[in-house]
């Protein structure tokens, strides 16, 4: 049930064109457009996850790692980035949420 929450939060981003998708994307933003929270599939090689980890650090981004496919079933998407403020600190809300159970 709270993954359908965040689903249709992610597709809020999506219709605001609020979204970065792929470690690339994600780590090419200006530092204006940063995102504001990423998440990350489980199933990222160690090689992306070490790029990403390192502009994530360096702009102290929160981040969740997940399944991905259950989010975006018909993508293969791998991380995205949130790039509204708002609807990153509702997701993450969600999130922390869905971990302490």
């Amino acid at each position: 049930m709270r993954e359908a929450a965040i689903k249709c939060y992610l597709g809020f981003a999506i219709k605001m064109r609020k979204v970065v998708y792929g470690v690339d994307g994600i780590t090419m933003c200006y530092p204006s457009r940063k995102p504001f929270l990423v998440l990350i599939d489980k199933n990222l090689s160690d090689n992306s996850r070490s790029k990403l980890n390192a502009y994530l650090d360096k702009y102290d981004i929160p981040r969740f790692i997940l399944d991905m496919k259950v989010l975006f079933p018909d993508r293969n998407c791998k991380a995205v980035g949130i790039q509204d403020r708002n609807l990153s600190m509702t997701i993450e809300q969600k999130l922390k949420e869905i971990e302490n159970g």
